[in-house]
């Protein structure tokens, strides 16, 4: 998305949605809106009771935080299987993830440094989690309207998405969609649109 200088809607999902917010927070004045799709972010919520984010709520975490390339030794040549399992587990109805989903999702990971830029998101989060304590213990929460989404039989992000931006922000509409698991807009785009809609038409004005 360009921004240039001018406010803009932010959206993003999963690790983008973790992204726009840290975009939201180090540059305020070039947000008009939040959105965040099932993207808890790092250093604001556990998940019952175990430090999600260091590897205990979900397998890939330290997979693929593994040091010496060794992620990237056991993903390279192997990308469409990886893919194609990692996300139709996380889906409530696998069905819906479709041939061409995964071949755009190939298509990023098989490119030259795929894997390596798609496994740096997670071996950021130790300066993520810093970085969002900082703004809690701050009390730098965003002001702009947020709008935070998660799929009903997610297990990873669901009602967490909302419990995270809520200790972000001071405005946050919170959506659980239910018949939906981590991947929303593969699972469930008619019904996520309805609600990014109805949300942008309330918050967004004039980008001229």
């Amino acid at each position: 998305m360009h921004s240039g200088t001018i406010a803009r809607s932010w959206l993003g999902r999963i690790g983008g949605g973790v992204v726009a917010y840290f975009v939201a927070a180090g540059y305020p004045d070039r947000v008009v809106s939040l959105t965040n799709i099932e993207g808890i972010v790092p250093g604001t919520v556990e998940l019952d009771g175990d430090s999600f984010f260091l590897g205990q709520g979900a397998w890939w975490f330290p997979f693929h935080n593994a040091a010496d390339g060794v992620a990237e030794m056991l993903i390279a040549g192997q990308e469409r299987e990886y893919l194609d399992h990692m996300i139709r587990a996380l889906m409530f109805d696998p069905a819906r993830f479709t041939e061409y989903d995964l071949n755009v999702y190939y298509r990023s990971w098989s490119s030259p440094n795929g894997i390596t830029a798609a496994l740096g998101y997670y071996r950021t989060m130790p300066q993520d989690i810093a970085f969002a304590q900082d703004m809690i213990a701050s009390d730098q929460l965003l002001d702009v309207p947020v709008l935070a989404v998660g799929g009903g039989h997610s297990t990873v992000g669901n009602s967490g998405t909302v419990a995270s931006l809520e200790r972000l922000s001071r405005s946050v509409q919170g959506v659980v969609i239910p018949p939906c698991g981590h991947y929303l807009a593969e699972e469930c785009p008619v019904e996520l649109l309805s609600v990014l809609n109805d949300f942008l038409a309330r918050t967004s004005r004039s980008e001229e």
